[in-house]
């Protein structure tokens, strides 16, 4: 079941995956991998809260061989939510692919996604009592917005939850406070308009 969130009045799409089964066990040994081979000098640099731990670098995450039926799925779903936000029809494409593994301590600052038409994000290791998101409201500070009273909507999310948004809606996550890991895999998604290079991948 889909639900959608009327946000400032911007749509948060939020739909659980968990069913789907969309990551296999060789997921988890392969992302360890490439996580655990992370430079000494860019943990320390992570390590400081700002971050997680992180492999923003690896760009074409979605496409280890791993993740080929999440793959397939967030090709199909994506122009579902980029409906759902409220975005009218168009080709659109992943850009860009990573992951974020939170530890203890770790946060993400507010930031936004820029140019970034939609960012979508799932939670594929999440426990009880891991780090929520927090989306604030554009308008807040715009002359005659008034009229918009939620100032900040804060959703912890499921093992399976998929999240998008649009990327110009300023966000955060909070502090992790437990021991567990948690790890989310992150996209960035635009109209297909631009000149495709070897990391896009089309979806029409």
């Amino acid at each position: 079941m889909t639900t959608l969130v009327n946000l400032f009045p911007i749509q948060l799409h939020i739909k659980n995956l968990k069913d789907e089964n969309l990551l296999s066990t060789d997921f988890d040994i392969e992302i360890n991998k490439i996580l655990n081979e992370i430079s000494e000098d860019r943990k320390l640099e992570t390590a400081t809260g700002e971050y997680s731990t992180t492999i923003r670098s690896y760009d074409d995450i979605i496409n280890i061989p791993s993740m080929s039926k999440f793959k397939s799925y967030m090709r199909n779903h994506m122009k579902q939510a980029w409906a759902d936000i409220g975005y009218e029809e168009c080709g659109i494409a992943i850009e860009r692919s990573w992951i974020n593994r939170f530890q203890k301590g770790s946060r993400l600052a507010g930031h936004a996604h820029g140019s970034t038409e939609m960012v979508m994000t799932y939670y594929h290791n999440v426990t009880e009592g891991a780090a929520s998101i927090s989306f604030f409201n554009p308008f807040d500070r715009q002359t005659g917005m008034a009229p918009f009273k939620n100032k900040v909507f804060t959703y912890t999310p499921k093992a399976g939850d998929l999240l998008a948004w649009p990327g110009f809606l300023w966000h955060e996550v909070t502090t992790h406070q437990i021991d567990q890991s948690r790890v989310a895999i992150s996209m960035n998604v635009h109209q297909g308009s631009y000149t495709l290079t070897d990391r896009w991948v089309r979806v029409d």
